[in-house]
């Protein structure tokens, strides 16, 4: 509810500093969003299951980068710039009818907490070996992701000197690497497990081939064929992504559901750092 009223209000911004604030209530409302799907996808899935689960539910994202940019000018262009923050918030008010409708009102049998979980504070999950570590996985793949969710038009305009029609025709195809990544990462981890490989190897091999990909960063600053970075960046979206998947599915297999979403918000906070 909040993400999307603070999307619509955009539509009333008068100056740039209303815009800038509505901004700030947007990324604050963001991160519940994401970490409740994380919570969902731990209580619901088991580990066979689950980095698959975060996969799909990751590969939303990369599908409404790929719809959203021709949408959004086609809805500016005929009713105003306007409509274009308040249709999609109606959207996203909309589909918290069905989501509260399907959604399991019990926990998943195989996945049921412990009540002593839901004890656990701040400074034990602060000083807890994987949540630092999770940290830190976030820490290290979050400004990465950010830069190619964020600037990658910019950076195909300036820093490679395409056009803009180029970018609008091309700039849609890493996203659709990053909801192939999703998938592939989930399943790969995934399917480890299911054929008896422990989860901690399953997710840590996931994390290597993913981490591998999103290495190829390094690179592009010496490519000189804008089509061959363009594959560069499409990799990189690739692995990214397959990271992602495989860090929904870890945080699962280590904690339990009750401190979900605080294991989480913990780790989130490295992507900004």
């Amino acid at each position: 509810v909040a993400w999307s009223a603070a999307n619509g209000m955009h539509a009333l911004a008068g100056s740039l500093a209303a815009f800038v604030g509505l901004r700030f209530l947007m990324g604050l409302s963001e991160c519940g969003n994401y970490t409740g799907g994380i919570k969902t996808i731990a209580g619901l899935f088991s580990a066979e299951r689950r980095a698959m689960a975060g996969g799909i539910f990751n590969a939303g994202a990369q599908l409404g980068s790929v719809l959203a940019p021709p949408l959004i000018v086609l809805i500016t262009v005929q009713v105003g710039w306007q409509m274009a923050f308040v249709l999609p918030s109606l959207l996203g008010l909309l589909w918290i009818i069905p989501w509260l409708v399907s959604y399991p009102r019990e926990a998943a049998p195989h996945l049921a907490s412990a009540s002593a979980a839901s004890q656990v504070g701040l400074k034990v999950l602060l000083r807890n070996r994987q949540v630092l570590g999770l940290l830190l996985l976030r820490v290290f793949a979050g400004p990465l992701a950010s830069f190619y969710w964020y600037w990658l038009p910019e950076y195909l305009r300036h820093g490679r000197g395409m056009s803009f029609v180029m970018i609008g025709a091309l700039a849609w195809l890493p996203y659709v690497f990053g909801i192939l990544g999703n998938l592939a990462g989930g399943f790969f981890s995934d399917y480890l497990v299911r054929h008896g490989t422990s989860p901690d190897r399953a997710r840590k091999m996931g994390f290597s081939v993913g981490s591998g990909l999103s290495a190829l960063s390094i690179l592009l600053p010496f490519v000189g064929s804008n089509d061959a970075a363009l594959a560069v960046i499409c990799l990189i979206v690739f692995g990214n992504n397959w990271v992602a998947a495989t860090y929904i599915g870890t945080v699962g297999d280590l904690f339990p559901e009750s401190v979900v979403g605080r294991v989480n918000g913990i780790a989130g906070a490295g992507d900004s750092a």
